[in-house]
């Protein structure tokens, strides 16, 4: 969501959104720790390629997600609501 369609929302919507927010960032951490895992375990075990790139991208991919959501905790901090 853009901050402008953020300032218009109400508190209540607001809040629920930051619960969301939250479960997502636990959700993002493990399943990167868990990608991490598969990460090493492959360059341990000498599997390079393939086992190696995927896990990486979704990292990747994951932690992009995490910087779209500042705007979200910005609008939140603005109104005190976090």
């Amino acid at each position: 969501m853009t901050k402008e369609e953020l300032h218009n929302l109400s508190d209540d919507k607001l809040q629920e959104k930051a619960k969301e927010l939250k479960l997502s960032r636990i959700t993002r951490a493990i399943l990167i720790g868990l990608l991490a895992g598969v990460t090493i375990w492959g360059v341990a075990h000498q599997r390079y390629g393939v086992s190696l790139l995927i896990p990486l991208y979704f990292i990747v991919m994951l932690i992009r997600k995490d910087k779209k959501d500042k705007v979200l905790k910005e609008v939140l901090k603005e109104r005190g609501l976090l």
